[in-house]
C-alpha cells in the first residue's frame, strides 16, 4: 500500500488534465463575454457619430436624425427576446 501512495508515475497526466481543463473554461468564460464587450464598444461608436453629428451642425435636428438613422442601418440593432423581423420597403424593422 505505502509503494502505491509513493508511486508518482500518473502525476504529469493528471497535471494536464488539470490544466486543459483549466485552459478550457478560461476560454468559455471568453466567449461568454467577449459580445458584451463588442455591444459596448459598438453602443460608443454610435453615440460618439451623432454626437459629432450634432457637435457640427451646432444644433440637435434633423440632420442627428438622419445620422441615427444610417448608423441603425449599417449596425446590428439589439433586439429582445423574441423579436420577430418585420419587413418593410425601406429597411428591416423589429416589432
Amino acid at each position: 500500500m505505502k509503494r502505491l501512495l509513493k508511486d508518482k508515475r500518473g502525476e504529469g497526466f493528471v497535471d494536464v488534465c488539470v490544466l486543459v481543463l483549466a485552459i478550457a473554461m478560461v476560454l468559455a468564460l471568453v466567449v461568454r463575454i467577449a459580445p458584451v464587450f463588442v455591444a459596448k464598444q459598438n453602443l460608443d461608436d454610435f453615440a460618439d457619430e451623432l454626437v459629432r453629428t450634432a457637435e457640427i451642425n451646432g444644433q440637435v435636428g434633423s440632420a442627428t436624425n438622419a445620422k441615427a438613422a444610417d448608423l441603425r442601418e449599417q449596425t446590428l440593432t439589439p433586439t429582445s427576446h423574441g423579436a420577430t423581423p418585420e419587413k418593410s420597403s425601406s429597411a428591416t424593422r423589429w416589432k
